[in-house]
């Protein structure tokens, strides 16, 4: 239990800090097309989730829970 919580700890921790630089970036050198970053969250929130089937370590997955939880943030800053 106390593993599940650090994990989702570190995905929203690694969501919150990427939700503002992936605005910034989208508003500031796109134009304001948000498109591409929610294709590449969804790309990467997709490829994550399939990776963790393969994850045999607590360091596997806390790397891709931040993975996971950035692509979060990028998507929902998008939405």
């Amino acid at each position: 239990e106390s593993a599940v919580a650090a994990l989702a700890v570190v995905s929203q921790i690694s969501g919150a800090c990427f939700c503002y630089p992936v605005g910034f970036i989208s508003d500031r050198f796109c134009n304001g097309r948000r498109k591409p970053f929610v294709y590449c969250a969804c790309t990467l929130l997709g490829a994550v989730t399939f990776t963790m089937m393969f994850a045999t370590t607590m360091h596997d997955m806390v790397i891709l829970c931040f993975i996971l939880g950035a692509a979060n943030g990028s998507d929902l800053t998008m939405e």
